[in-house]
């Protein structure tokens, strides 16, 4: 299994928004999960960690245990790196907006519902704060009003593909954790409903929507995200 600060060779993760709010301490975010986010951070870190039968090969998602629900993990002190900076350097920025601005964020029965109505209800859903301490992922509650910029999750299909489901914003993207491992791309693929990614910085405590450069991610766009859809895209379909 990987480690949390580890990714998968040859897929660059990009930036790690850094908060030095506690001196030895550093908390990471998924450079607003850009998805190299959950690609290689939070989602491939845990994607080869599952339980089940012995007799049973196929994969299924490990329940956490009350201590994981609220563990953060530490790493070495690093430079901050600027959000806007980096995606103007690779990628489109379509536009930016401030989290006291974001009037079309979830809260957490509005994610839980989502997630519900599109089959996401495989694994239990969690959320990242504000802050963006990417390791420290706390489980929603379906009756919740409370709002979060980052909402994730995870499916296993039919056939063993394992998948993370992300919301950022109200924006929903897919990541073919199992086809990133193994495509030997350099840049990790991510499924997405519309013309742009969603990420979100923690230190300016904003929402980017851009459109990435194919050397830091390859975009497939579907209309929908949902189990069904899913279970039809094969590695050959992804590979499209």
């Amino acid at each position: 299994m990987m480690k949390p600060n580890e990714t998968a060779q040859g897929n660059d993760p990009g930036p790690s928004v850094v908060s030095t709010r506690k001196k030895h301490h550093t908390w990471w975010l998924p450079l607003a999960v850009l998805l190299i986010v959950a690609v290689l951070l939070s989602a491939c870190s845990r994607g080869n960690d599952y339980g089940g039968d012995d007799d049973d090969d196929r994969p299924r998602p490990r329940q956490s245990t009350e201590q994981e629900k609220t563990t953060e993990y530490a790493h070495p002190v690093v430079e901050t790196l600027d959000a806007k900076k980096y995606f103007e350097e690779n990628a489109t920025i379509v536009d930016i907006v401030e989290i006291e601005e974001a009037d079309t964020m979830l809260s957490e029965a509005e994610a839980y519902s989502l997630l519900k109505d599109r089959g996401f209800l495989q694994s239990t859903p969690v959320y990242y704060d504000s802050n963006g301490s990417l390791f420290n992922a706390i489980e929603i509650t379906d009756d919740s009003e409370n709002k979060h910029p980052i909402y994730e999750t995870s499916y296993v299909t039919a056939d063993g593909l394992y998948w993370v489901i992300i919301i950022v914003n109200n924006t929903v993207m897919a990541n073919p954790v199992s086809y990133n491992l193994q495509s030997g791309k350099p840049a990790a693929t991510v499924v997405i409903e519309k013309d742009y990614t969603t990420s979100y910085d923690a230190v300016s405590q904003s929402f980017y929507n851009t459109i990435p450069s194919e050397s830091l991610m390859i975009t497939k766009q579907i209309s929908f995200i949902d189990s069904e859809t899913l279970e039809k895209l094969t590695m050959e379909e992804i590979a499209k």
